[in-house]
């Protein structure tokens, strides 16, 4: 949701008008009559609908952040961002499927703005590599990590055949592991970069 919130309330209902006969206690019922009102209210904005949700105890979808400040010097991760903000827009939306697909184009595009090219695999070597340069095995392991959620994350692809029914728990697995997974390599190269400032 990014727009003003437009309620509208729509009543529809029916009666009957009873009327009384020449015998105590008995009445005649009419036949039974409809109708329909519709009321308008004023917009509502965005921040003041979800202090109300909040309020409410709201709970049909959490707003998950990550901090922004680490990506804001790595221009690499722009398209990242992206596609994450596409991933929380089609999570809100109740597209599981098109949750995961995002996710994995984030991914993606953080590799192949490493290697500057479709190289994927050679991609995330460079990116773990630069985010955990003191330990090869940190890297590794998360570059197993990255190709396993990676791989789940393609079960959303839209021309699968037959196609895979995601459910709501797992696009929010794999929208919160992304997340977590960018979020730990925006700070890890945030940290790198202070230690070399010069690199």
């Amino acid at each position: 949701m990014s727009n003003d919130v437009n309620l509208q309330l729509e009543v529809q209902y029916q009666w009957q008008e009873a009327t009384k006969t020449n015998i105590p206690g008995v009445y005649t019922l009419s036949s039974a009559n409809w109708n329909q009102v519709a009321a308008h209210f004023p917009p509502v904005a965005r921040s003041q609908w979800l202090n109300l949700l909040a309020e409410l105890k709201w709970t049909e979808i959490e707003v998950f952040e990550v901090p922004a400040a680490p990506f804001a010097n790595f221009e690499n991760l722009a398209r990242s961002v992206e596609r994450m903000r596409d991933a929380e827009q089609a999570l809100r939306n109740g597209d599981w499927n098109a949750v995961l697909t995002h996710c994995r184009a984030a991914m993606e595009a953080a590799a192949k703005a490493e290697a500057r090219k479709d190289e994927i695999k050679k991609g995330f070597e460079l990116l773990f590599a630069s985010a955990f340069p003191e330990h090869a095995k940190k890297a590794a392991d998360l570059d197993e990590f990255a190709k396993a959620l990676s791989e789940y994350a393609h079960l959303g692809r839209h021309e699968a055949f037959p196609a895979l029914q995601i459910t709501r728990s797992e696009a929010e697995f794999v929208y919160t592991s992304t997340l977590g997974f960018f979020a730990l390599l925006g700070r890890r190269l945030a940290d790198t970069k202070a230690m070399n400032p010069s690199g």
